[in-house]
C-alpha cells in the first residue's frame, strides 16, 4: 500500500511540487517466439539514455490563485438598537435568525408562559429557577422583565447563562451584542483551485483536497501590525463581545449532475493555529478525484457599528493522494460528512 502523500499550498501561494519521482531502467526487451505465424516481438523503451522530458514522472499538483484577493462589501444587516422585551425573549429562546437578526416567527405571550414553564422545570429534568414576570400580572407588551432565583451548589451561585450582569432578572441589559451589534458581510469573486494526483495518464492514484484557515487578523491602518480579530465562542455564547471582531468561510460551488443541481456548502469556518499539527475533524474537503477543480469565494463577517482597519484570512490547502484501492478507506473523510458537510 502505498503510504499517503500531502501537498501544501496558502492561498497567496502557488505550489507545484513533485511527490515521488519515476525510477528509470535502461530497457526492456520482451519477446514471443511459440505462435508460428502470429508470432510478435514487443520492444519497449524505459529510457535507456535516461529520462525524456516529454514522457510523464508521476507529478502531483496543486494550484491555487497566487495572490491576496480583494473582499467587497456585499450585505449589511443593521442591528437591533432599541429591543424590546419580546426582541430579546425571541433571541433567547424563540425562532431567532441570527444571520438575519430578526425573529422568524413572532414571540407572544404563549411563548413567553413555555418560557416559564421549562424555567421552572414544569414536566422536565432540569433546574428550577422559581422565574416569574414582572410584574408578577405583565403580558409581553407590559414586561419589565423575569425575575429568578439563582441555584446553589456547593456554596456557589448558578446564574442562568442568558443573564449576562448576574442581577438575577432577565431585562434589557442582558441584550446580548449579537441581538444590537450592525453586520457586514463581504466576499471575494469566484476563484477556482486546481489539482491533479498524478499526471500519468495511466495512474489510477486518487486525491482528496482539504482545506482550513488561521483566525482572521485586523490592523489598524495600512502599514500597522495585524493583530487577531477572530470572534471565539469560548465563554458563553450570549456575553461574548462582537465590537470589531470578524469571522470567515468559504462557499464552495457545488455543480451536481452537470451543473443541474447547485447544493449550498460552507467549509472553513472554525480555524486553527497549526496546519502541520490536525486531525480529519479539523480541516473540510472541498474536492476529490484523480484530477479536477473547485470553484469557491471566500466570505467574512464583521461586526460592529462603525468597524475601521484592514481584516485578513488565509486559508490553506492540502492535497492528499493515495492509491485508489485504498482511497476510501485511507482518507477516512468520507459518509455523512461530504459533500456536503456534517448534520
Amino acid at each position: 500500500m502505498k503510504k499517503p502523500s500531502r501537498l501544501k499550498t496558502s492561498l497567496s501561494l502557488l505550489l507545484v511540487s513533485v511527490l515521488a519521482a519515476t525510477i528509470m531502467p535502461t530497457s526492456v526487451n520482451a519477446e514471443t517466439t511459440d505462435f508460428g505465424d502470429n508470432e510478435v516481438t514487443v520492444e519497449v523503451d524505459l529510457g535507456s539514455e535516461g529520462p525524456d522530458p516529454d514522457l510523464c514522472e508521476g507529478f502531483a499538483s496543486l494550484t491555487v490563485p497566487g495572490a491576496t484577493l480583494p473582499a467587497t462589501l456585499n450585505r449589511r444587516v443593521d442591528g437591533n438598537s432599541d429591543p424590546s422585551m419580546a426582541d430579546l425573549l425571541s433571541y433567547y429562546w424563540g425562532e431567532y435568525s441570527a444571520y438575519d437578526q430578526i425573529a422568524e416567527e413572532l414571540y407572544d405571550d404563549e411563548d413567553l408562559q413555555s418560557t416559564l414553564n421549562s424555567l421552572n422545570n414544569v414536566g422536565g429534568p432540569d433546574y428550577n429557577w422559581n422565574a416569574v414576570k414582572n410584574p408578577v400580572d405583565a403580558t409581553l407588551d407590559t414586561l419589565v422583565s423575569i425575575v429568578y432565583q439563582p441555584i446553589s451548589i456547593a456554596g456557589s451561585l448558578l446564574y442562568l447563562a442568558e443573564d449576562i450582569d448576574q442581577d438575577s432578572d432577565i431585562d434589557l441589559a442582558d441584550a446580548p451584542e449579537f441581538l444590537t451589534e450592525t453586520r457586514r458581510s463581504y466576499s471575494t469573486d469566484w476563484f477556482t483551485i486546481s489539482y491533479d494526483a498524478n499526471d500519468c495518464l495511466e495512474s489510477d492514484d486518487m486525491a482528496l483536497v482539504v482545506v482550513t484557515r488561521t483566525p482572521t487578523l485586523r490592523a489598524a491602518n495600512d502599514g500597522a501590525e495585524f493583530v487577531e480579530s477572530e470572534l471565539t465562542w469560548e465563554d458563553s455564547p450570549y456575553d461574548v463581545s462582537v465590537e470589531g471582531k470578524s469571522e470567515a468561510y468559504l462557499k464552495i460551488r457545488t455543480n451536481l449532475i452537470g451543473g443541474l443541481v447547485s447544493l449550498p456548502y460552507e467549509a472553513a469556518w472554525d480555524p486553527i493555529t497549526d496546519f502541520a499539527d490536525y486531525d480529519s475533524w479539523d480541516v473540510d474537503p472541498v474536492a476529490f478525484g484523480d484530477e479536477g477543480s473547485a470553484e469557491m469565494r471566500s466570505m467574512m463577517n464583521i461586526y460592529g457599528a462603525s468597524p475601521t482597519g484592514i481584516y485578513q484570512a488565509n486559508y490553506y490547502y492540502q492535497l492528499e493522494v493515495n492509491d485508489e484501492e485504498y482511497f476510501f478507506d485511507e482518507f477516512g473523510y468520507f459518509g455523512d460528512c461530504f459533500p456536503f458537510g456534517c448534520p
